[in-house]
């Protein structure tokens, strides 16, 4: 047993030479790669068909109205429009939307032939009016259209395919996968994942607690380690799903690593076995074309990952362009009232638990700053400067953090980012509440639904810390765009009218 933990250790240490040895280290896992989402990718597809049949109207309107001075009027656009829309969902009918579909175009050539007569039949059957300037009828216009329109979509699926195809083996574009459990399950799984998906799902490794009974290679993959090294791996290289491939039967362990791995930002599937355990009616989706059961979402992925982006980008642009003025006063105000710089740097804990350094205006005098919050702030604080209590007050101290936004360490809205010695009730956070490291698998956020539920400010209680861990985690299940505008104009609410933000 003893030679067993020895091993563990030595595996859990050499985590970074096994990764690069199977080209998931510098190489391919740790490099700023984009992240491909089948969602993204087939909405991205979808609005190339809609734009193919668009264009396809647009000629054909162009090839019968040559003769004449015809325009292209209401008619015209309402003919065109009823065609994309029949294209598109005679598509989605065939699973033409599906990335299995998009990854192989030439296999799909008989479905988009049916999917485009399909198409036909219904706008004929619609039988809408034609534009006056037609020289065709609408039999006529509709079958040039849709035929043109299928033939440029088949030429804009084989294009998308061979560009994705070279980005993916370039290593531009793919999914790193980790599994969790190397054993005949484990092995299974990924040689069904290297059969079907290469290159656009990258095996990063297997971890395995089971390290006297397992090989150190599964299907050619190496096994990097125990399960507790996994979320030290996992912010040093990029990890986008984590498959648990262990029987059902060992519900007990699933359990364990499941709470074990949820503060990773990643989401987590368990591939079935057919024993027939209680999933609590979780989806099935595929990772790397293997289908498995969901059991932990990314918050912020997909489409969602893409909308909080320009959400971010765009609102801190916009602030930090308003409130300029602004910023220059208070700049002037603290360096009038106090020696030392304007703004001040303080370590944070951040996305993935990685610490980065949060911009703020300076608040405290320059020799009695605390980089590391070990002692909270207290009412009549002498470290705190004049102009300093104004600032803590309205929380203008905290627009700097526009610029961490913009560089991407943090979000508009989202759990706010904690120093690293903070303390409730004279023990660190993650002392305190269990899942406190759970809010870091988003970015953190200048302000949170726990700032506008009144959680906001020194937590020196451990009452205060709990709750606003479970408004974070509300926020991270609940999270939408309208969520976020919401939260933002409650946060102007509160500060304008200064009811305790």
């Amino acid at each position: 047993m003893q030679s067993g933990r020895v091993k563990n250790e030595r595996r859990a240490l050499a985590v970074v030479a096994s990764a690069e040895s199977i080209g998931a280290g510098p190489s391919a896992a740790s490099r700023p790669t984009r992240v491909y989402c089948p969602a993204v990718t087939s909405g991205l597809v979808c609005v190339g068909d809609l734009l193919a049949v668009l264009i396809s109207g647009v000629i054909v309107f162009k090839c019968a109205s040559a003769s004449t001075s015809a325009g292209m009027s209401l008619t015209f656009y309402f003919d065109t429009i009823v065609s994309a829309l029949a294209i598109v969902c005679a598509f989605g009918l065939f699973n033409l939307y599906d990335f299995s579909a998009i990854r192989h175009p030439r296999s799909q050539l008989r479905r988009i032939f049916w999917s485009g007569l399909a198409a036909f039949a219904v706008v004929e059957l619609a039988g809408l009016p034609v534009s006056a300037g037609y020289r065709l009828t609408f039999s006529e216009w509709a079958y040039a259209v849709v035929t043109l329109a299928v033939t440029a979509i088949y030429c804009q699926r084989w294009v998308a395919y061979q560009v994705l195809q070279r980005l993916a083996y370039a290593g531009h574009l793919s999914r790193n996968v980790i599994v969790v459990g190397g054993g005949e399950q484990g092995s299974r799984l990924i040689a069904a994942i290297q059969q079907s998906a290469q290159p656009f799902t990258r095996i990063l490794g297997v971890f395995d607690d089971r390290s006297d009974r397992i090989p150190n290679r599964v299907q050619g993959c190496a096994v990097l380690g125990p399960t507790r090294a996994l979320a030290d791996y996992a912010r040093r290289y990029r990890v986008d799903d984590i498959v648990i491939a262990l029987p059902w039967s060992a519900s007990a362990r699933i359990q364990q690593i499941l709470q074990a791995l949820r503060p990773i930002p990643a989401r987590i599937h368990i591939c079935p076995d057919g024993s027939g355990a209680d999933v609590g009616g979780r989806m099935f989706v595929e990772v790397g074309g293997v289908p498995a059961i969901n059991l932990v979402e990314n918050p912020h992925d997909g489409w969602r990952r893409i909308f909080k982006y320009l959400e971010d980008r765009c609102f801190a642009a916009a602030i930090l362009l308003f409130l300029a003025p602004l910023m220059c006063l208070i700049a002037l105000a603290i360096k009038l009232d106090s020696p030392g710089p304007v703004f001040f740097r303080q370590r944070r804990l951040g996305w993935n638990s990685k610490i980065f350094l949060v911009w703020k205006f300076r608040t405290m005098h320059q020799n009695q700053t605390d980089e590391n919050a070990a002692k909270l702030t207290t009412p009549g604080d002498c470290r705190v400067t004049r102009v300093g209590r104004f600032l803590r007050r309205t929380s203008l101290d905290e627009l700097p953090q526009f610029f961490n936004v913009l560089t991407g360490e943090m979000s508009v809205v989202g759990p706010r980012p904690h120093a690293l010695q903070a303390k409730a009730g004279g023990r660190l956070y993650h002392e305190v509440v269990e899942e406190y490291a759970v809010r870091h698998k988003i970015k953190p956020g200048i302000t949170g639904w726990a700032q506008v539920n009144g959680w906001r400010g020194d937590t020196d209680t451990e009452e205060k810390l709990q709750k606003r861990v479970e408004c974070d985690l509300y926020y991270m299940e609940h999270w939408s765009l309208l969520f976020d505008f919401y939260i933002i104009l409650q946060t102007v609410k509160c500060v304008l009218v200064g009811t305790g933000y």
